[in-house]
């Protein structure tokens, strides 16, 4: 089973920026309110991806056959991992036969 990726990037390419990108300059610029708002929309758009990926992980379980009552983040990620070790429980033991 595969999550879909959504917009996946390399931390390597942001620790290797120097002090003089085209960020940075950008960063000097702006407003404190201007950053505050830049800082706001980047943490939405990260909210929204990890809660797209949690719904995305809830339909594959719920096509699994695991239905998850409470459906909270934590709670499909707590039954994920649970199904997950079941089948790797499973696995084994079809292995050893």
């Amino acid at each position: 089973i595969e999550l879909p990726r959504s917009g996946q990037t390399s931390n390597t390419a942001a620790c290797q920026s120097s002090p003089t990108s085209p960020n940075k300059h950008h960063h000097d610029t702006l407003s404190s309110e201007e950053r505050r708002l830049e800082r706001n929309q980047r943490e939405k758009e990260r909210s929204n991806r990890i809660a797209s990926q949690v719904d995305a992980l809830r339909c594959l379980l719920q096509r699994g056959g695991l239905f998850i009552p409470k459906n909270t983040k934590s709670r499909v990620l707590s039954e994920a991992s649970n199904y997950i070790r079941t089948l790797q429980d499973r696995q084994q033991v079809m292995s050893i036969e």
